[in-house]
């Protein structure tokens, strides 16, 4: 998936949009969704489906960040697999509970 623009109009209510820019984000969305399903369908590899999840998260969030986090109710902890934005120690954040990082 190589198609990382944004149109620039989109912009969510929550974000002071009109009704046609929401319009536009909600579309836009819609098109991630449909991209990245279709990425889904061409890979078997988990980790670069995760990958992938992430930065369109970001992407139809208008995030600079994103994490996929999986939690352990055994361990009490969160595991945050690598993802889009931020930098390697990013995924030290304070949390709840504790986060150990993916390997």
């Amino acid at each position: 998936m190589s198609n990382d623009n944004t149109t620039a109009s989109a912009a969510a209510p929550e974000e002071g949009g009109d009704t046609s820019e929401e319009l536009a984000y909600r579309l836009r969305q819609q098109e991630l969704v449909s991209e990245f399903g279709r990425y889904a369908l061409r890979t078997h590899d988990t980790n670069a489906l995760l990958q992938e999840a992430s930065r369109i998260c970001a992407l139809g969030l208008h995030s600079d960040f994103c994490k996929v986090m999986k939690y352990l109710p055994e361990e009490s902890s969160s595991l945050c697999k690598p993802a889009s934005g931020g930098s390697p120690a990013w995924w030290a954040m304070p949390a709840p509970q504790p986060i150990r990082r993916a390997r």
